[in-house]
């Protein structure tokens, strides 16, 4: 029996990818189609896997509905994109929560997967956060 999937980076065991998309959440399963028989005869279960990322980019989180809730500002710098970020708690968990990373003048707010601002919160950091579009990653995820 062939298991095989074919993704933007080519072919991989179904069982690979499988593993990655549920396990790790690496990516998101979208879709998967499953063949029957091929000219010779064997069972072939091809299944067709639309792989998404997700890496470390960061989820968005409404500007307006945060910013009314007036959260404690951490921290704020000027990012190497020359865009002002401010790092705020969250306002009703507080240091229980992700840091929200803020573009001011681009009126944007993400949910970070960081804790403490110490990593993000300075021009060269591998975890600076970057504006791609209206999505935010990190640093190392842009060079």
């Amino acid at each position: 029996m062939l298991n095989a999937c074919r993704c933007r980076s080519g072919f991989v065991h179904a069982h690979v990818a499988r593993f990655i998309c549920m396990v790790f959440s690496l990516v998101v399963l979208t879709s998967v189609n499953y063949s029957g028989i091929d000219s010779l005869g064997f069972v072939v279960n091809i299944c067709t896997i639309n792989i998404q990322p997700t890496g470390t980019m960061m989820k968005s989180v409404n500007f307006d509905n945060l910013m009314a809730k007036m959260p404690y500002m951490l921290d704020e710098m000027v990012n190497s994109q020359g865009l002002r970020i401010e790092f705020y708690e969250h306002p009703v968990h507080g240091d229980e929560a992700p840091v929200l990373v803020v573009f001011p003048a681009e009126r944007l707010a993400f949910r970070s997967d960081f804790y403490e601002t110490d990593d993000m919160a300075y021009v060269g950091s591998d975890y600076e956060p970057h504006l791609i579009g209206q999505d935010c990653v990190c640093a190392f995820e842009v060079n």
